[in-house]
């Protein structure tokens, strides 16, 4: 299987790409290139063996998933806090809820 100039333009069209004559080609010779690469993959033969079990592995403690603590509180990152979020002032030009313009 290879990639011609048509669908390489079709898959530009669905990523909405926007490309010119030489990136198509260069997006054409990519493709082509990878699927090549596939079939030297697939010609491999790789040894026989049990398959793997999914789902199976080592598992992490309970206490893994907790968040750590911080080492420092929240007030110390920033001069204020309001409802556990830090309040930082609006940009030059953009006037707060509060404020009048």
């Amino acid at each position: 299987m290879s990639v011609d100039r048509s669908d390489a333009e079709r898959m530009a069209e669905l990523a909405r790409l926007s490309l010119d004559g030489q990136e198509m080609e260069r997006l054409l010779e990519d493709l082509n290139r990878i699927l090549d690469h596939v079939r030297v993959l697939q010609g491999i033969d790789a040894p026989e063996g049990p398959e793997p079990e999914v789902g199976h592995g080592p598992t992490r403690d309970p206490a893994a998933e907790a968040p750590d603590a911080l080492v420092h509180p929240l007030a110390a990152f920033a001069p204020e806090l309001r409802d556990g979020f830090f309040v930082v002032p609006p940009p030059p030009g953009v006037h707060g809820a509060d404020e009048e313009p």
